[in-house]
């Protein structure tokens, strides 16, 4: 049996109903499921129930579901799964329908003793914490909460479960006749079922239950051993009539006067008078009235709230457009405290003051081109990558015919530029450039975001410049950024001289000053910025790339002295065993089948930045799983195998595109992503059958390689 999944309710509140079976976008539902504490409680893999849903081929609610217990019944090693949802006794028409053939156990127990096991739980617990009045004083009180569960109960035995009670796919447990009499109740259920009973199944049970990561762990913990010590504990009749001592006289008259009428059809005997009972259902109308009347009352002051919040926010978009027009006539963005600052690109800029005569100056270095790329060589079509763009703006289908967009260089007179980090991101760097009439240039990795308004309201007076330059563009300190995006322009601008005037930030990673040094440039002969103030710049020379434009990447190896070394020999592991995020979990089994092939495992992280060069330069074979180390290709030479492990559910072209854009030859090995993490944080897991297939292939096309050489010469 499953933990309760309160799969139904999740998937009702996400739009299911009786004619709308699909979740309206199925990759935002599923993380969103997937990332929930109760998918997270079955101890599942989610990979393994995407497979189970896409080997269906429909992406709904009901292909989810039973992938989901599915999986839990592979895990378990079971011949069929249960699962015990309480609330899904609202949802019995769609499990039906969802599951023709399931049998159906449902449970009568005395509404007494429910509530008060109910008001024990640790999330009626939580909700019953001090009110204030904009919460509401009276709906989540205790009685409330005993008026829910007793309603709850009425509806299950008057409506939900009376219309099925004689259909042979459904059995009534009486819980009082279960734990008094197992042996022959458990008997009749086995029978009910079609499975053969054993004695053994009423011997007192180990702690079977897995130990749940729920993110209110430290609530519910208490609750949960109890919980789980009484049901692995032998069974007994003890409970029948612990309620009398769980509830008050109070307590038991609101139930008794809510649930009295059915309790008796179905064997339960009144425990108070009816005059009590009467008084405790008058109690229970009175406080449900009085809770919503005052849920009434709030809503009504919320919509009081909301119309004094939309005058506030027409007077916002008032001001914001008298921004608009103030800006649009000239007047500094400042003043508005940089609010609707309009965005451009370098070529609007350029053809709007194509009269001015005082622009600047634009050249196109590399005209836009397309290339014609090799497929992964373990793949046969282009229809067999991935076509989701994803964040990339270009998918995997692409990469074979990817668009390389125009470079160009232009010097534009009077810019502002400014940048912030972002603590949340990684205390990711940020930059924006206003030209000479406040708009911001709209370029790749380099746009005006909203924080950029905030961050020059509070500046201090900009530092003065006569001339720079400014190839720096967002996340310029993570390593892959570094090597393939500012290196190349760094080259390139040097080839074209102008970096006289290139500014460097003073906050470098060991990686860009041990670049720079190899290339025999000194990071202290370069100009800086201070990190606390923006710059004003009367002659400033921007450049515009194309992160994957092969001409531009092969800068790189060129400029190394990578094309001069000797033939390479190595075959490399790039191991991830030190990395906090993104782990290959099953790297031990990967590395079983790498190490036979003459691979050796190498840890970036230990070695500088020379020594990773170094070791590049040697390497014919680089395999690795997604990350910043496999960029170390780009000192490989011309024609070496990369072979990279990447989860094809969140894919991230950009190392296939780089393999490419070098005349490398590429391999990919499909993996599993694990963890509840953001897709770009989660590990990895790799098919080792899989991975041995793929090395298989890499062989016999390295020993085919090897003999049309060798014929050759």
């Amino acid at each position: 049996m499953t933990p309760e999944t309160h799969f139904l309710a999740h998937a009702s509140r996400w739009g299911l109903t009786e004619t709308v079976g699909m979740p309206r976008d199925f990759e935002t539902y599923w993380t969103a499921y997937t990332s929930w504490s109760r998918f997270r409680d079955l101890g599942i893999d989610a990979g393994r129930c995407r497979e189970l849903i896409e080997e269906t081929g429909e992406f709904s609610f009901k292909s989810i579901f039973r992938s989901v217990l599915a999986t839990y019944r592979e895990k378990q090693g079971a011949a069929r799964v249960g699962e015990k949802t309480p609330g899904h006794s609202a949802f019995i028409p769609t499990i039906l329908e969802w599951f023709p053939d399931a049998r159906v156990l449902f449970t009568q127990r005395d509404p007494r003793a429910v509530i008060a096991s109910q008001l024990k739980t640790y999330y009626v617990q939580e909700r019953l914490t001090p009110r204030s009045l904009r919460q509401g004083l009276l709906t989540k009180k205790r009685e409330q909460e005993l008026i829910f569960f007793a309603n709850v109960w009425v509806k299950n035995f008057t409506k939900r479960f009376p219309p099925w009670e004689n259909d042979p796919r459904f059995y009534k447990v009486v819980y009082e006749d279960l734990v008094r009499d197992p042996d022959a109740q458990m008997r009749s259920i086995f029978d009910f079922l079609g499975e053969e009973f054993e004695t053994a199944i009423l011997a007192q049970r180990s702690d079977e239950f897995p130990a749940a990561t729920n993110s209110r762990q430290d609530q519910m913990d208490a609750w949960k051993q109890e919980h789980i010590a009484r049901s692995t504990a032998p069974v007994t009749s003890a409970s029948i009539d612990k309620w009398k001592d769980d509830l008050t006289r109070a307590e038991i008259a609101m139930i008794e006067g809510r649930c009295g009428g059915i309790m008796r059809t179905l064997g339960y005997e009144p425990y108070l008078s009816s005059r009590a009972r009467f008084s405790g259902r008058t109690a229970a109308t009175v406080l449900e009235f009085a809770a919503a009347t005052e849920k009434q009352g709030r809503k009504l002051a919320s919509r009081g709230l909301q119309r004094g919040s939309g005058m506030r926010s027409g007077a916002k978009r008032a001001l914001l457009k008298a921004a608009k027009i103030g800006i649009g006539k000239g007047l500094p963005p400042s003043w508005f405290a940089y609010r609707d600052v309009q965005r451009e690109t370098v070529q609007e800029y350029f053809a709007r003051q194509r009269s001015s005569g005082t622009a600047g100056e634009y050249e196109t270095v590399q005209p836009q081109s397309r290339a014609q790329n090799s497929l992964p060589l373990n793949f046969s079509s282009r229809d067999q990558l991935p076509d989701d763009p994803g964040w990339w703006g270009y998918s995997f289908r692409d990469v074979p015919e990817r668009i390389s967009q125009e470079t160009f260089v232009a010097t534009v007179p009077d810019c502002l530029v400014t940048w912030y980090r972002d603590p949340d991101i990684g205390n990711d760097f940020y930059p924006a450039i206003l030209n000479r009439d406040f708009r911001a240039f709209d370029m790749r990795e380099l746009r005006f975001r909203p924080l950029h308004a905030a961050t020059l309201s509070r500046s201090p007076k900009p530092a003065r410049l006569k001339k720079a330059t400014w190839f720096i563009e967002r996340v310029y300190h993570n390593h892959s950024h570094w090597l393939t995006a500012h290196l190349p322009r760094l080259l390139l601008l040097r080839k074209m001289g102008h970096i006289n005037q290139m500014l460097l930030p003073t906050e470098r990673t060991d990686a860009i000053d041990g670049s720079l040094r190899m290339l025999g440039l000194k990071p202290e002969d370069f100009q800086t910025f201070d990190p606390a103030r923006p710059l004003l710049v009367d002659e400033l020379t921007i450049l515009g790339t194309d992160r994957f434009r092969p001409e531009l990447l092969r800068l790189v190896p060129e400029a190394f002295g990578v094309d001069k070394a000797p033939p390479p020999f190595r075959k490399v592991f790039i191991s991830r065993l030190q990395a906090t995020r993104r782990r290959l979990l099953n790297e031990e089994e990967v590395w079983k089948l790498l190490e036979p092939l003459g691979f050796q495992r190498v840890l970036m992280e230990n070695l500088s930045f020379e020594e990773q060069v170094n070791l590049m330069r040697e390497t014919a074979v680089l395999a690795a799983p997604h990350g910043a180390g496999l960029t170390n290709m780009m000192f490989c030479q011309e024609g070496a195998h990369v072979i990279e492990i990447a989860d094809l559910g969140f894919p991230n072209p950009n190392f296939y595109a780089l393999a490419s854009a070098l005349g490398h030859k590429y391999w990919l090995i499909p993996a599993d992503s694990r963890g509840d993490a953001h897709p770009l944080e989660k590990d990895l897991y790799a098919d080792v059958a899989l991975v041995g297939e793929v090395l298989s292939q890499f062989q016999a096309y390295s020993v085919d390689q090897a003999s049309t050489s060798s014929a050759l010469d």
